[in-house]
């Protein structure tokens, strides 16, 4: 494993990178997460790919700047420009794959192909018993990651059907975001396909880092 910083759209953004000479994989973490939770998974894909996981701004060892999903993606976009990846394939997970939806409609053929898990277009899109958790912890807390959550995304189906990569939305059957959005997520994708995966909540398939594997592989995203 290597890492570094690399300075994209005036922030610098902490990555580190397992494998040398393979095909290159992005992992996006969710909100208040840093790249570490990819650790695992990337171990296993390195035999294969050059994987790089990134701190998204504002998190973990990346400059501590204003958040909004518009400019991670920005930071994204200057990483694989920035280092060169060519049409790298990037999974996403929350605020991670919410961030690799803007990446991708606003830079068509910027990717290979693109997996997201646990996305939501709007704030109301989640499920109300997670937004009033959420509201609550602001309120007492002030914190920027919780403030993200409740201003943004304003994602549209119209900004969606801009993605020209192949995309596979996954989602826990027990996720804050709905069943029905995720599929509505994937309809407005013109190559979207969906997964639901039976008995999983938000992140628990995403955080062992086996069953991640399992349902990207068993989503041809590897391929």
């Amino acid at each position: 494993m290597t890492d570094g910083f690399i300075e994209c759209n005036a922030v610098n953004i902490y990555y580190r990178k397992y494998g040398k000479d393979g095909r290159p994989l992005v992992f996006l973490h969710g909100n208040g997460e840093d790249g570490r939770i990819f650790d695992g998974i990337a171990q296993k894909m390195s035999q294969s790919f050059s994987v790089y996981l990134p701190d998204a701004r504002g998190h973990g060892q990346s400059g501590k700047v204003p958040l909004s999903y518009g400019e991670m993606a920005k930071d994204v976009c200057g990483l694989i420009r920035g280092l060169g990846l060519v049409k790298p394939l990037l999974y996403g997970f929350s605020d991670g794959g919410i961030t690799g939806l803007i990446l991708a409609y606003q830079n068509p053929g910027l990717l290979s192909k693109l997996a997201v898990s646990g996305v939501n277009l709007s704030p109301k899109a989640l499920k109300f018993w997670f937004r009033l958790s959420v509201r609550l912890g602001f309120f007492f807390t002030r914190d920027p990651m919780l403030r993200l959550m409740l201003a943004e995304p304003d994602i549209t189906p119209a900004d969606l059907s801009r993605i020209t990569e192949p995309v596979c939305v996954l989602a826990g059957a027990k996720d804050i975001v709905p069943a029905k959005h995720s599929a509505s997520v994937a309809a407005a994708i013109p190559s979207g396909a969906l997964g639901i995966l039976k008995g999983e909540s938000h992140g628990s398939y995403v955080l062992d880092n086996g069953k991640l594997f399992a349902a990207l592989s068993a989503a041809s995203f590897f391929m």
